[in-house]
């Protein structure tokens, strides 16, 4: 067992969470590589973006923010 949803959510809201919740690691593992991969990149507005969005989406799967 991952997880227990809830009966009392709205429709479909329990499967998709039970759904995001089952991808929680391979989304994890994506972001890591995509971080190792941007931090390679040159600055620019773009990158800077998206470090700062890769760096705050991996502090809180790891429970650091």
């Amino acid at each position: 067992l991952i997880c227990e949803v809830s009966t009392n959510t709205r429709k479909d809201e329990g499967r998709y969470n039970a759904r995001l919740i089952a991808a929680a690691p391979t989304l994890l593992d994506a972001c890591e590589a995509a971080w190792n991969c941007v931090i390679e990149l040159p600055p620019s507005n773009a990158t800077s973006e998206l470090v700062r969005m890769l760096a705050d989406a991996l502090a809180r799967a790891r429970g650091e923010s």
